[in-house]
């Protein structure tokens, strides 16, 4: 039998440290969109923490780059990412029998799905 000398981290903590990553991604290529998801991405940040992360965890997360060059389409990234994140976290309430976890995932949940109108408006408002 194999032992382990660290826990493998849990899906849901591995989606919330992608999800810094990728703002920080879209905050270093689009410097202009700073004090909006700056907020978010600390929410995630404190998601991420609430699910296990350590402070040096959370400080070795690299930005990852959007997939695109247009500002509209990586708001529109991180927009499918929230709603992505909102469905894990629901599906991790159905895999734990611990009502504190499933009471946590609930918030995170209703959390990332606060994000996609918000960004569904910064989308439509770099429209104009």
């Amino acid at each position: 039998m194999l032992f382990r000398s660290e826990p493998i981290p849990d899906t849901n903590l591995l989606d919330e440290l992608s999800l810094l990553a990728a703002y920080a991604g879209v905050i270093e290529a689009f410097p202009e969109l700073l004090g909006t998801l700056t907020t978010i991405a600390e929410q995630h940040k404190a998601h991420a923490a609430a699910l296990g992360a350590t402070p040096e965890t959370l400080d070795a997360v690299q930005p990852k780059a959007p997939e695109t060059t247009k500002v509209r389409q990586a708001v529109g990234q991180l927009l499918d990412l929230e709603r992505t994140a909102a469905a894990i976290r629901v599906e991790g309430t159905a895999a734990t029998d611990n009502p504190e976890n499933i009471r946590l995932l609930t918030f995170i949940a209703a959390s990332e799905a606060s994000h996609v109108p918000e960004l569904r408006d910064l989308r439509k408002a770099l429209a104009s």
